[in-house]
């Protein structure tokens, strides 16, 4: 497909079995033969779960679960830290590629496997299914200066006790709205509201790096997954491909996402694009706001056009001026994340112009698009 090596049946396949990751009771996946599972309950209110899938013709299939529909739990986690973070672990069978100093924690080498910034919820929710683990560095929003954060919190406040003063005609009120803002805030960002959910726990399950290590199969290996999922997969993809290196296996591996968020900044992007070329393919819907977020550059979001001038599209236009400009400024190591490519390996579905809404980010709505392209290119499909 596309001067690519994902053909449209893998496709359907991986979309298949993204669905079956998910749908499927976790006890019963537990019952089957050709799966294993890991998974785990860090949040009061949802279960992280990948699926290795093993294949009559040879392939392994590692399946990350995206946000379930009441998984409140993932979604927490991901969406109150969208701090920027690098791509580091603490593991020797990986290969360090920055040209910044291998640093050691204790006797373990800390492995910078990706130039660039990640994203660091979603890096520490497939370290968790990975390796079993949380990842070395759990801090929330670096402030730049204190100065900087003071001003930013007395922002916060007066904006929000002002707005509640107009609307409640109370001081008083106005003035206590504002301070709950600003701890709400604060809440967010430090991780106190996340660490309500949180309970220590371990994992259910062999970690899926371990299970791909003892794999005795040789044919590929596909990374797939929805939504959250998809950028879980995204990062195992590259973690993997980093190992292949580092022991100087032959990486077969391929990676096909659907609705996945942005992972990364321009040059975590820029690094798969270059190591992979022609082995992942990411399936987007133009009418979809999740693949805008979080949100690029306000300039990169003008490029969809007339499909900005909707609720979803006018949120993250909005979103983009305030994580370019505001959180840039402070916070540290803050970036603006970056889009992939069409050159690179994307497939954008729908047409021109799209009404950007959350029900074009169903599995459904994907395979209903998928299924009309099939249709339109080469006939009835079963």
């Amino acid at each position: 497909m596309r001067r690519m090596s994902i053909t449209l049946d893998d496709v359907v396949r991986a979309l298949n079995y993204c669905d079956f990751a998910t749908d499927t009771e976790l006890s019963e996946l537990e019952e089957l033969t050709c799966v294993t599972c890991c998974s785990i309950k860090p949040f009061l209110l949802s279960t992280k779960l990948a699926v290795l899938k093993r294949d009559g013709d040879g392939r392994t299939y590692v399946i990350f679960r995206g946000t379930e529909s009441y998984g409140l739990g993932p979604w927490l986690l991901t969406n109150f830290q969208t701090a920027s973070t690098d791509f580091s672990i603490v593991d020797a069978n990986m290969k360090h590629v920055t040209t910044e100093p291998e640093l050691k924690i204790q006797a373990a080498p800390v492995k910078t496997i990706s130039p660039g910034f990640v994203h660091q919820g979603i890096l520490r929710t497939w370290s968790q299914l990975w390796y079993g683990t949380d990842i070395l560095d759990t801090t929330f929003l670096r402030p730049s200066s204190g100065i900087q954060l003071l001003f930013r919190y007395l922002a916060i406040g007066i904006t929000a006790c002002v707005v509640a003063n107009y609307f409640l005609l109370s001081m008083l009120l106005g003035t206590l709205f504002g301070l709950v803002a600003v701890l709400g805030v604060m809440a967010i960002e430090s991780g106190s509201a996340e660490r309500l959910f949180w309970r220590r726990t371990k994992p259910v399950g062999t970690p899926i790096f371990s299970q791909l290590q003892s794999r005795k199969a040789t044919g590929q290996v596909w990374f797939v997954g929805h939504s959250l999922g998809g950028a879980m997969a995204t990062l195992a993809f590259h973690a993997y491909g980093n190992w292949c290196d580092a022991a100087q296996k032959h990486n077969d591996a391929r990676l096909v996402t659907f609705a996945s968020p942005q992972v990364g900044d321009n040059c975590f992007v820029t690094d798969i694009q270059k190591k992979y070329p022609g082995q992942f393919l990411h399936i987007v819907d133009k009418g979809d706001p999740v693949p805008y977020a979080p949100p690029s550059t306000p300039a990169q979001l003008l490029r969809l056009g007339p499909s900005v001038v909707s609720l979803f599209g006018v949120a993250i236009f909005v979103a983009s001026v305030a994580w370019s400009s505001l959180y840039s400024l402070l916070w540290k190591n803050q970036r603006a994340y970056g889009p992939w490519t069409d050159a690179a390996g994307v497939w954008r579905l729908g047409p021109t112009y799209n009404w950007i809404t959350l029900l074009r980010h169903t599995r459904k709505s994907y395979r209903k698009r998928i299924m009309a392209f099939a249709q339109q290119r080469f006939g009835q499909r079963e």
